[in-house]
This record gives C-alpha cells, sequence and structure tokens, in this order.
C-alpha cells in the first residue's frame, strides 16, 4: 500500500500519507468512541486512513440493500397510518418522502461539504414540503432489541450524527424484522404490521461524542498515525504483513519472525534456508523486493541473478 509509511511493531502503530484519507461515518464514530464491539479505533483509522478495506457481503448486508428500497415505499404509502399519531401531526399535515441521493452521485458522502463526519442517510422525510426528520431504516433479526420502543444504543448515536450534520431534531427508524428464510430471498419479502416497526425518537445529545471524535480525527488522522493496535487487531494486522510481505503464508510469517528475534544469537543458517527456499518459486524477478520490520530489526528479501538475498538491518 504507497499510503502506508511505515509499520512501527515497536509502538504497535502505522505511519501513513493523510492526504487521501476518508471521513468519520456512522458506523465509524461508533468505534472511534469505543462502542462498537466488532471495530477497535485502530481498525477505524486504518479504514478512514483508506490504507486498509474490508467489505466482503454477507447474506444479512444483502438482504439488507434489498429491502431498503422496499421499506422506504412502505413508510411512503402508509405514512398516514404509520406517522400521523408518532409524529403528532395536524388535521391536513402531509409526510413525503425524500429519496436519498444515489451514493455513486455523491462520492458515497452525502454530507460532502463537511470536513470530518459523513456517511450516507436512508432518507428523509418532510413534513407539508419541509425536511422534518431523518429516516433510518434497519432490519434485525431480534425484535427484543427494540422491544418498548427501545433503539439499540449504536444506531441512536449513528442516526443522532447525521441528524445533526442534516440540522434535524428528528429520527424515524422503520425497522424490518427479518425470519431465517427472509435472508434467502429478501426481495420477496413484504412488509406488514407485525413484521415492520416505525420508532419515532428526538435525536440524542451528542456535542461531547462529536467533539472527543474531532479531537480523535486531528490527533490520529490528519497527523497520520494510528491509535496503537492491540491483540484485538490481529486479523488487520496480518493483512498489513501479508501485504508488506506479499503472499508469504502465517506460517512462514512466524518463521521470520523467529529468525528476526534470533539474529546475533544463534545459528540461524537452517531457517535461513527455509525462508529462501519458501520464496525462491514465488519471487519471479530481479526487480521482486519483500521488506517487513518486526523488534526494530528490518527483513529484506532481493533476487539477485536468479537468487534469494536475505539481509536482517537495525531500523
Amino acid at each position: 500500500n504507497q499510503l502506508v509509511r511505515k509499520i512501527d511493531t515497536d509502538n504497535h502503530v502505522i505511519c501513513f500519507n493523510p492526504s487521501k484519507h476518508g471521513k468519520i461515518t456512522g458506523s465509524r464514530f461508533l468505534a472511534v468512541l469505543g462502542k462498537d464491539n466488532y471495530t477497535s479505533d485502530f481498525k477505524a483509522a486504518c479504514l478512514i486512513a483508506r490504507i486498509y478495506s474490508e467489505f466482503e457481503p454477507t447474506k444479512y448486508t444483502e438482504a439488507g440493500d434489498k429491502i431498503e428500497p422496499i421499506i422506504r415505499s412502505y413508510v411512503r404509502d402508509n405514512w398516514d397510518v404509520l406517522l400521523k399519531d408518532r409524529m403528532s401531526l395536524s388535521e391536513g399535515d402531509v409526510i413525503t418522502v425524500e429519496e436519498p441521493v444515489d451514493k455513486r452521485d455523491c462520492h458515497y458522502d452525502h454530507f460532502g461539504s463537511e470536513p470530518i463526519f459523513g456517511g450516507l442517510v436512508d432518507g428523509y422525510l418532510r413534513l407539508n414540503g419541509t425536511r422534518k426528520a431523518i429516516l433510518e431504516i434497519k432490519t434485525s433479526s431480534h425484535r427484543d432489541d427494540w422491544a418498548d420502543g427501545k433503539v439499540p444504543e449504536g444506531y441512536l448515536l449513528q442516526a443522532s450524527l447525521y441528524a445533526e450534520l442534516a440540522g434535524l431534531d428528528t429520527i424515524v427508524f422503520a425497522v424490518g424484522f427479518l425470519e431465517d428464510e427472509d435472508y434467502d430471498e429478501p426481495e420477496a419479502w413484504v412488509p406488514t404490521d407485525d413484521n415492520t416497526k416505525i420508532v419515532v425518537m428526538h435525536k440524542k445529545d451528542i456535542s461531547e461524542e462529536m467533539e472527543y471524535a474531532e479531537d480523535w480525527f486531528k490527533r490520529f488522522i490528519l497527523r497520520g498515525m494510528t491509535p496503537k493496535w492491540t491483540d484485538r487487531d490481529e486479523c488487520v494486522i496480518d493483512n498489513f504483513i501479508q501485504r508488506e510481505v506479499t503472499f508469504l503464508s502465517g506460517g512462514l510469517v512466524c518463521t521470520i519472525n523467529k529468525l528476526i528475534d534470533s539474529y546475533g544469537k544463534c545459528d540461524t543458517s537452517e531457517m535461513e534456508n527455509e525462508i529462501k527456499q519458501a520464496l525462491a518459486g514465488k519471487m519471479l524477478t530481479d526487480n521482486d523486493r519483500i521488506k517487513y520490520e518486526h523488534n526494530g530489526y528490518v527483513f529484506q528479501v532481493k533476487k539477485v541473478d536468479g537468487q534469494c538475498v536475505l539481509t536482517i538491518t537495525r531500523s
């Protein structure tokens, strides 16, 4: 990755060129705040810095993408039943659903003028022609998470961020509850009173959270350095190692680490030969080179006259 300047294994940080960074979106907002069970702020920084990407579609994300427009149409066609009482509408009031700008037409960001925060909304609700609320569409197989008017904290924080950026106070959640078989054929899912829930809420005051996230952005992203990684980030670090030392297996990386740790302390010729043999058929030209840092040392392999030449130096 050309944006990566250094993988500092001593301090557990990655230094990068900050010129191509992205923004703090709703999902990354949670990670920055330490409220995401699946993503650390280190991983969020790598994503924002665009030095790492990880999005493999699953049946859940694919179902969400296909059902989102179905729920939006359901709200549009049934707003008088779904929203009249929940939004305390007066006689003669009319709600319309505003479609979001296609993500490909706005560079995947509905808040392009914002320097730090961004993201994509699912739509807006207009009251008598004026934007009144953010529309957040969700799919879930866990009804209990939404019982008694509850909204999962993560979703509320994300939606409140988008409401704040849009200058709105009201959030309307439209949640479709799916059974296992619905994930196999999501386009056939039909919203009903039983499987769809509407929750209208005032946005949460997130001024402190936004201030913290803005400071975090300036401290790490604009300076071109990630927060420290931990054992939780092992999969992300493995990805960087795989990119830095292209086509190496996890086992070979472990051998390289062992070689570096043993360097100058004992005879390492056997390990060196093992590494050279493993790489001999993979490094095809004299332009091929592998560079990898570990514990203050730089491990390099070059191909010279058809032979793998291995060097270890202090970084």
